[in-house]
């Protein structure tokens, strides 16, 4: 009796669930269409998402590469004596790496008013750096004109 009523519970919960197997049969098959997405023409119209919020103004200077040390000797002379001016640029300085408000040049790490060589450093990008002497400007960049890449076995 026992085998008998589980049997006729199996058969009718196999009916009743039957009507939801259909169901999802044809959900199933309302979703099997291929959907037309957004077109590329679409796409490149659109403005970019993202917000800079310090992209307010870009500073409009050349790229200064390293030069080598110079040195002159002044024309104008005190009590007899030649003075040497020494003019150091920024020779060797190189941008490695660039963190939030800390770059790395020349191994070194420094953040924003520290002095790089007699340098101040005055502005910190995402790719590169605003050093200032003498009211002059020079920037240091992380981009590198040398596009080869030599790899060592």
């Amino acid at each position: 009796m026992k085998k008998l009523n589980i049997l006729i519970i199996l058969f009718l919960s196999i009916n009743l669930f039957a009507d939801e197997l259909v169901w999802v049969d044809t959900q199933v098959e309302a979703i099997k269409p291929s959907r037309d997405g957004v077109k590329y023409s679409t796409i490149s119209i659109l403005a970019d998402p993202f917000i800079f919020l310090n992209a307010k103004k870009k500073v409009e200077s050349k790229v200064v590469y390293p030069r080598k040390k110079r040195y002159k000797t002044s024309s104008t002379s005190t009590s007899a004596t030649n003075r040497k001016i020494a003019y150091s640029y920024t020779k060797g300085l190189i941008l490695e790496t660039v963190i939030n408000n800390s770059v790395q040049i020349n191994g070194n790490w420094y953040k924003l008013n520290d002095n790089v060589k007699g340098h101040k450093l005055t502005k910190i990008d995402r790719t590169s750096v605003i050093l200032t002497r003498y009211g002059k400007k020079t920037i240091l960049s992380t981009k590198s004109k040398n596009s080869t890449l030599k790899f060592k076995k």
